[in-house]
């Protein structure tokens, strides 16, 4: 990790080197359109960061009353500088939100419904003093189970 910032800098300062070189041999006409054309292009670069943080805040606002609370990743993928095309990205994830919802529940919802016992008596197979505790207290459960099921 070090030794990728040492050459992130190291690149940094060989690519200023270069530009002042190139200023250097650059005549004064020269020098200042480069820098009237290195000012433009910082200046769209910083407007369109500043439209893409516009619009992740606005993606970020509609997932949140769609009722969905992003993660910086999510919005990263869906959030351009363009208003449009982001509103298209956060609609069709919606949309893609509400498909997996509806899927997992009625995925949940599938299967059968389990055989109530309730009304049933639940007879012990032996006496009550013949059994171990563990039977006896098992068998008791079995009992306060149904009647706890009754009352529903």
């Amino acid at each position: 990790m070090i030794k990728k910032r040492l050459e992130r800098e190291r690149q940094k300062a060989e690519n200023a080197k270069k530009e002042a070189e190139k200023l250097a041999e650059m005549s004064a006409k020269e020098r200042t359109e480069f820098e009237m054309n290195k000012l433009k292009s910082e200046k769209e670069q910083a407007e369109t960061d500043l439209a893409r943080y516009r619009m992740r805040d606005e993606a970020r606002k509609m997932l949140v009353d769609g009722g969905y609370t992003p993660a910086d990743d999510e919005l990263s993928m869906l959030v351009t500088s363009d208003a449009e095309t982001t509103q298209t990205n956060v609609k069709a994830y919606q949309s893609m939100i509400a498909r997996v919802k509806e899927q997992a529940r009625n995925e949940l919802l599938k299967g059968t419904t389990p055989k109530s016992n309730a009304g049933k008596e639940v007879k012990p197979s032996k006496p009550l003093e013949a059994m171990t505790y563990e039977e006896a207290q098992a068998q008791l459960e079995a009992q306060a189970y149904l009647i706890t099921e009754r009352k529903y």
